[in-house]
């Protein structure tokens, strides 16, 4: 009964919305949906992966990631897997092996209650920024077992500048960085879910050339002053790593020329339930502003784990 209820509630939605772009003389805007086939990628191994509790969550989980553009998952019992821009190159249709349920990010002025997926699957080009059609876009086509997904890059140099409103200088440094929040404040913590290589990812997508060095002792200081968030304590990735298996003091900044004094790094914070084997498994860093900003810290992570971050700071070098 309530299958049926909820069919019916859908199809009024859908009835709705058709009357209402009938009597509209102004076509609808093109928004971002995603319309779902049976299938899965064909290669898993630049995924990532999250724990859901349905499909619908799998969407939504990919859906607070701008450039997210497909999501699957094999079955109810398994993990949903996160595809970001140029991480697949081809799904496999159901009828040629592929299991489970895909999602594509489309840019569609399409009712989302009767996408065409035929149409929007076969020799579309989409884009990851709404207003930008030249940069970051991805082909689909149809091939005769599924889909093939082609990438095209350009640097946008054009579209990010250190004159931004956004845009901070730090005495002394060359270029600018921007404090970037790609997740609305009023979303729900697991929107706020972010990896190390997402982070870094998305720095280059948006023209940077890495994440930021803790450059001077005054760091956490001026990141408090220039941060737009009302919370008392903000964590964000910074460049900051180190090789596998390397001792604990061999992190190594990804742009060292930033640094322009010896202050020793913040205190580390490491969970107490961790023990060495785990800590020397950590390769990634992130810092956390405190309201006090001489107590900030900075704590070590697993590099693909999935951390409940206000952003990162993103270096631009001009």
């Amino acid at each position: 009964m309530r299958i049926f209820l909820n069919t019916v509630h859908l199809f009024a939605l859908c009835a709705a919305a058709a009357i209402a772009t009938e009597e509209s003389t102004t076509p609808k805007p093109a928004s971002w949906k995603f319309g779902t086939i049976a299938g899965e990628p064909d290669d898993y191994t630049n995924s990532t992966a999250v724990q859901v509790n349905n499909f619908k969550e799998c969407i939504a989980k990919c859906s607070a990631i701008f450039d997210c553009i497909i999501a699957s998952q094999k079955s109810k019992s398994e993990p949903c897997n996160l595809f970001l821009w140029n991480s697949v190159t081809k799904v496999k249709r159901a009828e040629s092996g592929g299991e489970g349920q895909t999602a594509f990010r489309v840019f569609t002025e399409q009712p989302r209650c009767k996408l065409s997926m035929d149409e929007l699957l076969n020799g579309k080009k989409y884009q990851i920024y709404k207003n930008d059609t030249e940069h970051y876009i991805w082909t689909i086509n149809k091939t005769e077992d599924g889909w093939a997904m082609e990438y095209s890059k350009t640097i946008l140099n054009n579209i990010i500048h250190c004159n931004d409103p956004d845009a901070y200088k730090y005495p002394g440094v060359r270029g600018c960085y921007k404090i970037v929040l790609p997740f609305k404040e009023d979303k729900k913590w697991e929107s706020g879910m972010l990896s190390y290589p997402e982070a870094v990812g998305n720095c280059t997508l948006l023209g940077g050339d890495g994440l930021m060095t803790i450059p001077s002792s005054d760091f956490a200081s001026q990141i408090k002053q220039n941060q737009n968030s009302t919370q008392s304590s903000t964590v964000y990735f910074i460049g900051l790593t180190r090789p596998d298996d390397s001792s604990n003091d061999n992190w190594v900044w990804t742009l060292p020329d930033l640094k322009i004094d010896s202050s020793p790094l913040p205190p580390w914070s490491f969970p107490p339930s961790l023990n060495v084997e785990a800590i020397w498994a950590e390769n990634c860093a992130l810092v956390s502003i405190e309201a006090d900003p001489t107590k900030s810290l900075l704590h070590a992570t697993l590099c693909q784990q999935w951390n409940r971050m206000s952003g990162y700071i993103c270096h631009f070098a001009q």
